[in-house]
């Protein structure tokens, strides 16, 4: 890990570009704290993945408390806005699951009679994957700033689209069969509201076909045009989701990966470390997402301690179109 003098004014922020190593300088901003970034590059810069990792927890912790807030409160909401609880809990699933890897995971097999601990790379890359289609969704439906009548439309479409896929599977059973039964009713009335909708009757004959078949859960947006409208930095996270792909679906590159790594348990190597920032950028910008979406959210994520509030918006803006020292390519070429 590298290791860079810090000032009060400066520090250093760290990018794998592929397997390079490389470094810049982000001079204080309004958007910087400085007490709070100085602390974030001190951790990730001296703690291990296993130490950072336990960072990551603190702020997923975090993100469950706020999520469960309503229900301690007892916060009425529109019932399309209950999806967002699920969609939190899915990425909080992949997100803890992902950090156990760096733990180690064992082998049912015994090398010279020792058990053989690996660091589990390829399924880290496949959960990294799943983690952020899965903040991307979230923001998709719930963390962007249209208006409340888009994201009900975007909700309504991608929950007509689920129901879809899930009443054309082929199924034996009669408990199956009926349940299947109720779900066909339930789509027909997604249908019914979905053909009445403003919004849906803005697309052309030929777009509202492909919607009505079910396929496009997201209207026609791409993984590539998410990660932009989602402010997500397009330089720290370009050919990101295609290089996970690769992982996900056991192309070449996949298993010369892991030939070439060789085995063992290699947890703390640059690559993986620098995920970690990322998971924890994710993390921090879906909780000041879902507390814009939460009016009682926010009021409880106020009363955080500000220090902490500092470097949930830091973490957040590292890894965003914000950060203004990510702008131009030519800088990592």
């Amino acid at each position: 890990m590298a290791t860079g003098v810090l000032t009060p004014n400066m520090r250093q922020v760290v990018l794998v570009s592929g397997n390079r190593f490389d470094t810049f300088q982000i001079m204080q901003q309004r958007s910087f704290d400085i007490k709070a970034s100085l602390k974030i590059w001190k951790e990730y810069e001296i703690l291990s993945n296993e130490e950072y990792s336990k960072v990551i927890l603190y702020k997923i912790n975090l993100l469950l408390k706020l999520m469960n807030s309503l229900h301690e409160k007892n916060i009425k909401v529109d019932s399309w806005k209950i999806w967002c609880e699920p969609t939190i809990y899915k990425l909080c699933y992949h997100s803890c699951s992902l950090i156990k890897i760096y733990y180690g995971t064992n082998l049912p097999y015994k090398h010279e009679g020792k058990d053989i601990l690996i660091f589990d790379e390829p399924s880290m890359l496949i959960l990294f994957r799943a983690i952020l289609e899965n903040y991307l969704t979230y923001f998709y439906m719930f963390g962007s700033n249209d208006s409340e009548e888009i994201k009900y439309f975007r909700n309504l479409v991608w929950r007509y689209s689920g129901i879809v896929q899930r009443t054309e599977f082929e199924i034996n059973t009669k408990e199956a069969k009926e349940k299947q039964k109720k779900e066909v009713e339930f789509l027909n009335s997604l249908k019914e509201e979905l053909l009445k909708s403003e919004l849906f009757n803005r697309y052309d004959k030929k777009a509202q076909g492909i919607i009505l078949k079910g396929r496009k859960p997201r209207l026609f947006k791409s993984w590539p045009d998410l990660i932009k409208e989602s402010k997500l930095n397009t330089l720290l996270f370009r050919n990101l989701y295609g290089y996970k792909s690769n992982y996900s679906h056991t192309e070449f590159i996949s298993v010369l990966q892991v030939h070439q790594g060789g085995y063992g348990h290699k947890a703390n190597n640059v690559k993986s470390h620098h995920l970690l920032l990322l998971l924890h950028g994710i993390i921090c910008k879906t909780i000041l997402e879902l507390k814009s979406f939460f009016p009682t959210i926010e009021s409880e994520y106020d009363s955080i301690e500000p220090m902490l509030q500092d470097e949930i918006s830091s973490l957040a803006n590292i890894i965003s179109s914000s950060n203004p020292f990510l702008q131009n390519p030519e800088e990592f070429t």
